[in-house]
């Protein structure tokens, strides 16, 4: 009998701990849904790193407490998904919608919940091998940049909640990614809970652990602020680049059933816009309208020369003559038997400038992967394709030539991404221009959590972005991630603004991101470190 009531009583207790991490997930998530909770990131990570630290290196609890942490975590993180029923435009009725959805708001927060507690898991146990807590620190902060890492691997890669996500609302704590990497963000934070949790178990060091807790904060906080100064006191009126932003307010299930109304609208919009800046004395350098803002081949492209232009084009050249500057249109492209989610740069006279093909394509929104394994086990996710068929990958890296300026083209989920846009910034690109259709999110959470992936890539690269999407946020960017303008959602409008080209090439342009080469390196040398004390222990 008392064995018995040992056993249900240390069930309790696990059940409470699995609880009280739950709930220190969804408390971890509130920066990533809410800009003003930025500091819960600093903070609801302690209890976790206090159970680390005080866990042997093999427990199962540990791992057991991780993935329960984060489970929530990712859960509370994507819960927009429910805003996509019904997933009628895919051609699922209510009842797949519900399953699919389900099915997403549980797998992809698993997935990403063991990917992450592997990691860190595997860091913590390798760096066990040296007895102490600040290389324990670090081993739980590069775990969690190579859990991130992993989120964004291979096909299904949807790195969405990186850590920099719930510090936009503090762009000072952001700088650090121009040259370190946006991972740096990431090793900062969790490394500043870990110092945290070892002030309040380790009695003896807490000033030292406090202290350096306060430090790396503040420092990172002091350089983002003398960062953001200095650029803004160096924009210069010569680089001065005025941005016009249409916002048709046209969602997805309205441009696809009618063409015609996206061509009225936008081609009125451009009026109004072309109206503003005569008033204002504006003259405008670019104008870029959203993702698939006209959802039909615009070109036909074979052997690098257009063959064919569709009725996309003329529209797309008289909103450009309106306004009287080069317009970046989203447009599908056909070329050489391949289907592309573009963005073609006409100028005023109807010219081609220049084109950008989508990199990253939505999985099950514009192609399938694992199509034949799919087709055979899942055979109604096959057909989520809201395309009659599957679009191809990009490969452009050059930026766009507009007049006497070089602009990147980014298309949507290309922006979670850091390679597309780093590659073009490269190659000479000085402004990003940004097309993207997030009406599928109607008025969630992912509007503002897409949108901080636009405000990371600004940073990084120190480059202006002009972001246009269908139905909100429109936003323009400067080079600091400072938003200067916003659209409302559901509205249609245009923004008009002045933001400031760049030529300077970061650290993290030129190199990419050191944090996560730095913590591969970590893992590696420790992974020999240990391998080889285990040989020695055999011996």
């Amino acid at each position: 009998m008392k064995i018995s009531v040992d056993v249900s009583d240390k069930n309790k207790r696990k059940l409470a701990s699995y609880v009280f991490f739950a709930i220190s997930g969804a408390v971890f998530s509130l920066g990533f849904i809410f800009e003003s909770c930025w500091i819960f990131s600093w903070l609801a990570f302690v209890p976790l790193a206090i159970n680390i630290f005080s866990s042997n290196k093999t427990s199962k609890r540990v791992f057991g407490s991780l993935f329960c942490f984060f489970f929530w975590f990712y859960v509370c993180c994507y819960s927009w998904l429910v805003s996509l029923y019904p997933l009628d435009f895919a051609g699922l009725d209510n009842v797949q919608s519900v399953l699919v959805i389900l099915t997403g708001l549980t797998l992809v927060p698993i997935i990403h919940s063991a990917e992450m507690s592997f990691a860190i898991w595997l860091l913590c146990k390798l760096t066990s091998c040296i007895k102490s807590d600040v290389v324990k620190s670090f081993g739980i902060s590069f775990g969690y940049v190579l859990g991130e890492f992993l989120q964004g691997v291979g096909p299904l890669g949807f790195p969405w909640a990186r850590m920099y996500v719930s510090q936009v609302g503090i762009l000072e704590n952001l700088q650090s990614a121009k040259i370190f990497g946006s991972y740096f963000v990431t090793v900062a934070v969790i490394f500043v809970n870990c110092m945290i949790a070892l002030a309040i178990t380790k009695r003896k060091n807490i000033k030292r652990y406090a202290l350096t807790a306060a430090l790396i904060f503040t420092v990172n906080f002091i350089f983002g602020g003398i960062t953001i100064r200095v650029t803004e006191n160096s924009y210069n009126d010569k680089d001065a680049y005025n941005a016009v932003v249409l916002q048709g307010n046209i969602g997805s299930y309205e441009k696809w059933s009618s063409v015609q109304v996206s061509y009225d609208r936008y081609l009125s919009l451009a009026k109004q816009a072309s109206d503003y800046c005569k008033e204002k004395q504006i003259v405008p350098d670019v104008a870029v309208i959203p993702e698939t803002a006209f959802p039909v081949t615009a070109l036909i492209v074979n052997d690098t020369e257009i063959t064919q232009y569709g009725n996309a084009s003329y529209v797309s050249r008289e909103i450009a003559k309106t306004m009287n500057c080069p317009i970046i249109s989203g447009v599908f492209v056909q070329e050489d038997d391949n289907e592309y989610n573009s963005l073609v740069c006409f100028d005023e006279n109807g010219l081609v400038m220049g084109m950008y093909h989508k990199q990253k394509l939505v999985p099950f929104g514009e192609y399938v992967p694992y199509r034949k394994i799919i087709s055979t086990f899942l055979p109604f996710l096959s057909d989520i394709n809201m395309l009659s068929s599957d679009l191809a990958q990009g490969q452009i890296t050059e930026p766009m030539s507009v007049k006497e300026s070089k602009v990147a083209g980014l298309v949507c989920f290309d922006s979670v991404f850091e390679k597309a846009a780093r590659e073009q910034i490269k190659n000479g690109g000085e402004v990003i221009a940004l097309s993207t259709n997030d009406s599928w999110y109607k008025q969630s959470k992912a509007l503002n959590q897409h949108a901080a992936h636009s405000v990371m890539r600004a940073i990084e690269n120190h480059r202006p972005v002009i972001r246009s999407a269908n139905t909100g946020i429109s936003m323009l960017i400067q080079p600091t991630g400072k938003v200067i303008q916003s659209s409302n959602v559901d509205t249609t409008e245009f923004l008009v603004g002045k933001v400031y080209r760049q030529t300077l090439l970061t650290p993290f342009t030129l190199v990419g991101d050191i944090t996560l080469l730095f913590a591969l390196l970590f893992a590696v040398c420790f992974l020999i470190l240990h391998m080889y004390k285990k040989i020695r222990r055999k011996a």
